[in-house]
């Protein structure tokens, strides 16, 4: 939700509906600043993803939920999708297809992710079809360190 609202601006000026699939976790202990950094990553991918997308039909959807050992975070667009070929390429150090763009917030945040014991993935059934991108986190027991605890 914090981080959502660090793009809200930008969201709402896209006419983006946002959704939220807000699962029970338990308080984990995490590394809050990286967390959020790939969080603005993935949704200002999505906000590009859905430039194409007619206003009043972008939705962007945010998903938090156990996962095993750990929790998942996916942010879901119905923007423009990811050719099958690229998919492999997107985590890649300077890849982009958006004019303009460097290619390193995606890379920057799937290394961000594997330092913090976790996996960063996406999915795509193609053109036009939208995209998921998975962060999966292993869980920490608290231990009242000064890491922020975040819960849904």
């Amino acid at each position: 939700d914090s981080t959502l609202l660090l793009c809200h601006d930008l969201i709402a000026a896209d006419q983006i509906v946002v959704l939220r699939e807000f699962g029970k976790l338990d308080p984990i202990e995490i590394d809050r600043h990286r967390l959020a950094r790939i969080l603005v990553c993935l949704i200002e991918n999505a906000r590009h993803a859905l430039e194409k997308i007619g206003p009043g039909q972008r939705r962007l959807t945010i998903r938090a939920f156990a996962r095993g050992a750990g929790v998942g975070i996916e942010v879901e667009d119905n923007g423009v999708g990811i050719p099958e070929d690229n998919l492999l390429r997107v985590f890649g150090f300077g890849f982009s297809t958006w004019l303009g763009r460097r290619g390193y917030g995606l890379h920057a945040s799937a290394n961000a992710a594997t330092e913090m014991g976790g996996t960063l993935t996406c999915q795509s059934a193609g053109v036009g079809r939208g995209a998921t991108f998975l962060l999966e986190l292993p869980l920490v027991p608290r231990t009242g360190t000064a890491r922020a605890a975040i819960a849904a």
